[in-house]
């Protein structure tokens, strides 16, 4: 594992690199459109930085009609 891999982002800014809020992001992790955060206790949840990227390259545009 290299160490980018290892680099944490907290919900917040899961939900703001995604441009979604943090709501979306709770809803995303349920549904398993996230992967599974790291949960340091109830209040710390992290999830890693690729995996925000990675999911940030797949989504679909929102585009308004």
């Amino acid at each position: 594992m290299s160490g980018r891999d290892q680099l944490l982002v907290s919900r917040s800014e899961a939900a703001a690199m995604l441009g979604v809020s943090l709501s979306t992001i709770k809803r995303m992790e349920h549904t398993g459109e996230l992967p599974e955060p790291i949960k340091f206790n109830e209040r710390i949840v992290r999830h890693r930085l690729v995996d925000i990227e990675e999911v940030a390259r797949t989504m679909r545009p929102i585009m308004p009609d």
